[in-house]
């Protein structure tokens, strides 16, 4: 797997890791046009701005690519909280090794103006007064326990028994890790598969949709050419003044603008075709055909 890009892509995009490819796509573009070097004087801080962008985009923009960022940086996360914690354990149980086990109380407070004597009379029935049923002065409980044989005989951990401690907390955070990584696994999978379910939907009915506006063309198309042929019609004009046209208009994107075929204005740069007689229209002649047709149909 690569190394990981030494800045955050989701935050040079000014994302959240559960952005979607579309938003991707469209927050790169925002900020592409905006950080371009040509629009900045191609200076040396626009320049590495927009590099960035684009080595974000194309990593995010594809799933396989993303998905492995989205990974190695979740496991980068979880190694630097691991490390962290590991050495706070380790120097907490460093500083505990020297205190005896056996030394456990509740509390024990005495004021510093008490002779030597009541001290020493009062450590006696601190150590000893479970057997006498005195309490000490102070009305306190000082607890007091032999040591186990365990602590006669304790010895400190070798270099091995220490490596072999390390190497077992280093196996669990790593299986640890490994769960984290499933489960992200199969998260990512079940909305990468609603997501393609979804998709999938979409695409079957714009397909079914285009499949009925055809169906219809092609039945006004015969009607069409009926008439065209009883009224004896061949040129292009005479055809489209006798066009029953249709309802459904494809869209026309020119690269310049044109005169409408209907109100002759060269305004035309997203125009409206029929499929029939090629009748090339605006806008605004097409809503007012459709509000005649509209109006025709009704009884």
């Amino acid at each position: 797997m690569p190394a990981l890009p030494s800045f955050d892509l989701y935050q040079e995009l000014e994302l959240s890791s559960t952005a979607s490819s579309a938003e991707i796509t469209a927050s790169y573009r925002r900020l592409a046009l905006l950080h371009h070097p040509d629009k900045n004087g191609n200076s040396a801080a626009a320049t590495a701005k927009f590099q960035r962008l684009q080595s974000a985009h194309e990593t995010l923009k594809d799933n396989e690519a993303r998905q492995q960022y989205d990974a190695q940086s979740y496991s980068s996360s979880r190694l630097s909280s691991a490390t962290y914690s590991s050495s706070r354990s380790s120097s907490a149980t460093h500083s505990n090794a020297s205190v005896p086990s056996y030394w456990t109380y509740s509390s024990y407070s005495r004021d510093s103006s008490d002779s030597g004597e009541e001290l020493d009379e009062d450590l006696f029935y601190a150590a000893f007064g479970f057997a006498f049923g005195k309490p000490t002065s102070s009305g306190r409980s000082f607890h007091f326990s032999f040591p186990s044989r365990d602590f006669f005989t304790r010895r400190p951990q070798t270099e091995q028994e220490r490596e072999a401690a390390s190497k077992k907390a280093r196996e669990e955070e790593a299986a640890r890790e490994k769960q984290h990584q499933q489960e992200y696994q199969e998260r990512w999978n079940t909305e990468h598969a609603r997501r393609e379910a979804s998709e999938a939907v979409k695409r079957k009915t714009q397909e079914e949709d285009q499949e009925r506006k055809e169906s219809k063309w092609r039945d006004e198309r015969v009607l069409q050419e009926k008439v065209w042929e009883a009224q004896g019609e061949n040129t292009r004009e005479q055809k489209q003044k006798s066009c029953l046209h249709t309802d459904f208009w494809p869209k026309e994107q020119l690269k310049k603008k044109v005169k409408c075929d209907a109100c002759t204005k060269k305004r035309v740069l997203t125009g409206f075709k029929c499929p029939h007689c090629d009748l090339l229209v605006c806008q605004v002649c097409l809503d007012k055909l459709n509000k005649k047709r509209a109006k025709e149909a009704t009884p």
